[in-house]
């Protein structure tokens, strides 16, 4: 049941996302798939809710945690009971924590802070790698220098 209630969302962010790479093919820009990529966060976000804030709760986490005792409270054969709903409960604060981002995305997309649903994090990786690749070229062109004076002197 976790898996599904967390699989749920998982294809409406998928969705998103390929829209999101599609938008830029080709060297043209494609509306479609920037009308498609703002409708699937929005199917993800209200996905994110309903599967793992509403459903979990009330279905995952009450059976585990309260039906469970109800059902063996005659007998004390519940290994690990304790160990797995503390893990149910952090992965239920995690939820409410990432939904807490989406719901920061919406509303600077609904702002017009953010023009268009996008991945920002290949672009920082990507920025990330070129800034590195200049540093060790430059280091690198640095020490050529530094050993072809060296050889110049000698």
């Amino acid at each position: 049941m976790v898996l599904f209630v967390h699989d749920v969302t998982d294809i409406a962010l998928e969705f998103t996302k390929v829209n999101v790479y599609f938008k830029n093919r080709g060297g043209q820009f494609h509306r479609l798939n920037e009308i498609m990529s703002n409708v699937g966060f929005v199917i993800f976000a209200i996905c994110w809710y309903l599967f793992r804030l509403y459903w979990l709760p009330l279905k995952v986490l009450h059976s585990t945690g309260y039906s469970s005792m109800i059902r063996h409270q005659q007998t004390n054969h519940l290994p690990f009971y304790l160990f797995f709903n503390i893990m149910l409960w952090i992965l239920q604060g995690m939820n409410i924590y990432w939904f807490m981002f989406i719901l920061y995305f919406l509303f600077k997309v609904a702002t017009g802070q953010m023009t268009e649903v996008d991945d920002v994090r290949e672009d920082e990786v990507v920025k990330e790698a070129m800034v590195k690749a200049r540093s060790k070229s430059s280091t690198s062109s640095t020490r050529n220098t530094v050993k072809n004076k060296s050889r110049k002197t000698d």
